[in-house]
């Protein structure tokens, strides 16, 4: 935990140094919800008093199964209400899955006013292989039924390979 703690203190820091004080916003991961980071955003408020920050509080717990373009459309929405309202810019700041999504909202915004985007353990490459952890949540479910479910269809309803997928752009 301390390891942790210390590379948080450093990202934390190296933000303070480009530019202070500007609205942070945070994103949940997988299976997460805004509380998950409420440790996170008191560093935060610690390291700069009067910070203000927006936790994404959407596609909490089992909910963040929902396909990641829905996942996209909403929090861009979001993120775009917060952005508005602190037009000299905010940071994010996005953990595991929730990198995810945010990478592909700022990607498909048209414009925006993001100045720091900090993905934290976010399988930004992609990710080899299976993860143990859902053999214990799901595990009634085979690789192929869950790859069958997470996949996107085409027309035809063949699956499509995700790294295939065409980027939405609004």
């Amino acid at each position: 935990m301390l390891p942790k703690l210390l590379v948080l203190q450093l990202l934390l820091e190296c933000v303070y140094i480009i530019s202070a004080y500007k609205h942070v916003i945070l994103m949940h991961g997988l299976f997460g919800n805004p509380e998950e980071l409420s440790q996170l955003a008191y560093f935060i408020k610690k390291v700069h008093p009067g910070t203000t920050i927006t936790a994404i509080d959407a596609y909490n717990h089992e909910f963040s199964l929902s396909p990641m373009w829905e996942q996209t459309e909403k929090i861009r929405a979001m993120m775009s209400e917060a952005m508005k309202k602190h037009k000299d810019g905010v940071h994010m700041i996005c953990y595991s899955q929730g990198g995810l999504v945010c990478r592909a909202a700022l990607q498909t915004l048209q414009d925006h006013n993001v100045h720091n985007f900090i993905s934290l353990s976010s399988p930004q490459g992609g990710q080899f292989g299976d993860t143990k952890f859902l053999r214990y949540i799901l595990p009634q479910y085979t690789k192929e039924i869950l790859y069958n479910h997470f996949a996107a269809y085409d027309s035809n309803e063949t699956v499509i390979d995700m790294g295939k997928q065409p980027v939405k752009r609004l």
